[in-house]
């Protein structure tokens, strides 16, 4: 019986997505979540200077909260390629 979510479909339905979905950044839901996102980060990790900051969401920085800009050192990881590309658009900072 053939897997009908494979590795590679799984792989281009998300490529598809990436490429075809409008960024979300300026809604009003995606905008509070932010807000609350920052005062975590805030609240837990501050003051951000000299510290590194990790964040593995990189569909988040391209389509919707885009933390990274905000955040004093960004360091980023994730696993889709075409999230990476596009994360150098809305934060120039990410690193490999």
């Amino acid at each position: 019986m053939k897997d009908q979510f494979s590795s590679l479909s799984i792989r281009q339905y998300w490529n598809f997505s990436m490429e075809h979905l409008p960024s979300y950044h300026h809604a009003p839901s995606t905008l509070c979540y932010r807000e609350e996102e920052v005062e975590v980060i805030k609240k837990f990790l501050s003051p951000l200077k000299g510290k590194s900051f990790l964040k593995t969401d990189l569909w988040n920085e391209v389509k919707n909260t885009r933390i990274l800009p905000w955040a004093a050192t960004p360091r980023s990881l994730d696993l889709c390629f075409r999230h990476f590309q596009s994360s150098h658009l809305t934060c120039p900072k990410i690193l490999a």
